[in-house]
């Protein structure tokens, strides 16, 4: 009811006769696998020969059904399919389950793309984790830091809600150790900058101010449609990466004159 005769190493039932299922306690002394819950371990060894996706599939729901553990997690037990017969094996530790805005897809293979729900939690007992961590968005913006100069807003967007929704000591921990340049919005578009070389707007009439008479982009960009409580932690989250606030950087000096 799982697998189909051609997806592992079995009996040809057809060429030995109906008769041969009347063997099973000698079959079972010579080393034949005759119970439907113990074959984990000989389709493990197989598994790897195989480049179609649909065989994949039932295997996986065979190991799901009997709870399948393998001899080492570590390994390249999960098959990323390109079509319906090629594709790539790699390690649990290189997928994710979910990836919702979608800004992993050239870090992390995110297997509900290939495989249907029923068996995510199966990859999940495997090492599997169900989204990119704190950790994962630091390392992406990193990157992003090293190879863009350019980001969409949407893509700028996603990331520091997902860090504003995990906003801890932790979360400020990790991120002051990869975030060097931060967003500014220039021509309408995103860009990174130093944190050294911009501004929290906190003072609306100083922004105004400086935004008159300064060709260069000198405070940081905020996702659009934020609620107050939202852009204060955005301001938390800035200065806690090193961005000046702009009240407490200028000096006024009045002339008795």
């Amino acid at each position: 009811s799982y697998l189909r005769r051609e997806d592992g190493p079995f009996i040809d039932e057809a060429f030995y006769g109906s008769e041969i299922l009347s063997y099973k306690t000698e079959l079972r002394l010579i080393g034949v696998v005759v119970d439907i819950g113990y074959g984990c371990t000989l389709l493990e060894q197989d598994l790897k020969h195989f480049l179609r996706v649909d065989t994949i599939t039932r295997i996986y729901k065979y190991f799901a059904a009997f709870k399948w553990d393998p001899r080492n997690k570590g390994q390249s037990w999960i098959w990323i399919p390109n079509g319906s017969s090629s594709g790539h094996w790699v390690r649990p530790a290189d997928c994710v389950l979910h990836d919702r805005n979608g800004l992993f897809s050239t870090r992390f293979s995110v297997l509900d793309k290939y495989y249907e729900k029923d068996l995510l939690g199966f990859f999940s007992t495997l090492g599997v984790r169900h989204n990119p961590r704190v950790l994962d968005h630091c390392i992406l913006w990193r990157s992003w830091e090293c190879t863009c100069s350019e980001l969409t807003p949407a893509r700028c967007s996603f990331f520091w809600e997902f860090i504003g929704n995990r906003w801890n000591a932790t979360t400020a921990k990790l991120l002051s150790g990869s975030v060097t340049r931060v967003p500014v919005l220039s021509c309408g578009k995103i860009i990174l900058r130093e944190v050294e070389d911009v501004f929290v707007p906190d003072d609306l009439f100083l922004k105004h101010l400086f935004d008159q008479f300064s060709s260069e982009p000198l405070f940081v960009w905020y996702p659009s449609g934020l609620s107050f409580t939202a852009r204060s932690k955005m301001d938390t989250i800035y200065q806690s990466l090193g961005v000046r606030a702009i009240s407490k950087s200028v000096r006024k000096v009045e002339s008795c004159d």
